[in-house]
């Protein structure tokens, strides 16, 4: 073998050495690059979930507070209104046309007030005549 033959293998040998353990290192460096930013995006993602569901846990109690609310509300104007209306001298059929025009207006689908009796005497639904029961047997839950 030559001198040239063997300077250029050696050179070819030094250089494909350099290639392979650069290429190791490229490929070690990514895969630790790549492994640390999945593990920070698991821990965002794991605290994402987690906020996630704290507040689904919390929505149910809030939606239930939120339609409270608005019931006391429509139960306490709705009182004024009767109130008024009575102290004006309207009949029960007279209030009974108006609580149907509100909600033939409204996002309200029923009224039902009751006397001290609990019987619904003013209510836009006229074909029933209900009277709460006093018996509380009949509104308790046996499961089967």
């Amino acid at each position: 073998m030559t001198f040239r033959t063997r300077t250029l293998f050696l050179v070819t040998l030094l250089l494909a050495s350099a290639v392979l353990v650069l290429g190791a290192v490229l490929i070690w460096n990514s895969y630790h690059s790549l492994l640390s930013q999945q593990t920070a995006d698991g821990y965002l993602l794991a605290h994402l979930l987690a906020r996630t569901t704290a507040i689904v846990n919390e929505f149910p109690q809030e939606m239930e507070d939120a339609t409270g609310e608005q019931m006391i509300v429509a139960a306490t104007i709705s009182a004024h209104f009767v109130d008024v209306a009575e102290k004006a001298g309207l009949s029960p059929e007279e209030i009974n046309t108006r609580l149907r025009n509100i909600v033939d207006k409204t996002a309200l689908s029923e009224f039902w007030i009751t006397d001290e009796y609990g019987h619904a005497y003013l209510r836009n639904i006229t074909e029933i005549d209900f009277t709460f029961s006093p018996d509380l047997k009949p509104l308790l839950f046996i499961p089967c």
